[in-house]
């Protein structure tokens, strides 16, 4: 990496996608945890990756400190927050049925893209982020953390499984279109 890359590393936007890196076997910990208190903590935490997710690209932006390993780790740093997130509702059997087929065909869109945006990067090619995939990141986010909150916060908040199942909905819906318009920008340069 070079030295200008490397200091780049250390500037407050990229540290707060590193953290939401180290987040995310936080919250599998908490999560593990179990009961209300592995609940409330794993909504904590998942809430602070998700605000993590929202700062590092408002500030690189509007501190003009936007990098590669930036561009690079941005999008690593959300796709393992929302792999693991769903592998853990499975797992608590939250989503189970067509929710389960839903969460799976999620998992391997954003491994997909993930490839398709590496392969694409080795040819010196950039697909600029779609803004309905931002869209689709932020329903995403507040669905995972309803679903998360639902064990405990079910009792507070009636309807907080419907709602997280709403929305999680939407947001597969998004993730087909957009998984489609990045193949389509990106079929040009498939060889």
């Amino acid at each position: 990496m070079p030295d200008s890359e490397r200091q780049k590393l250390y500037q407050l936007p990229n540290l707060l996608t590193l953290a939401r890196i180290i987040l995310v076997p936080v919250l599998l910990g908490v999560f593990l945890l179990g009961g209300a208190l592995g609940d409330i903590l794993s909504v904590v935490v998942f809430v602070l990756a998700g605000i993590t997710d929202y700062f590092d690209g408002y500030l690189a932006r509007r501190l003009k400190m936007e990098s590669q390993v930036g561009n690079a780790f941005d999008p690593i740093a959300d796709k393992l927050l929302i792999i693991t997130t769903l592998a853990l509702l499975i797992h608590d059997g939250t989503l189970t049925g067509l929710h389960l087929a839903a969460a799976m065909f999620v998992i391997w869109r954003e491994i997909f893209v993930s490839g398709l945006r590496e392969y694409i990067a080795r040819i010196d090619i950039t697909i600029p982020i779609i803004r309905l995939a931002k869209y689709k990141t932020a329903i995403q986010m507040v669905a995972l953390g309803c679903l998360l909150a639902a064990p405990t916060g079910a009792g507070y908040i009636p309807n907080l499984v419907m709602l997280g199942l709403g929305l999680f909905w939407i947001s597969v819906a998004l993730t087909l279109i957009t998984g489609f318009e990045y193949l389509r920008r990106a079929n040009d340069y498939i060889e």
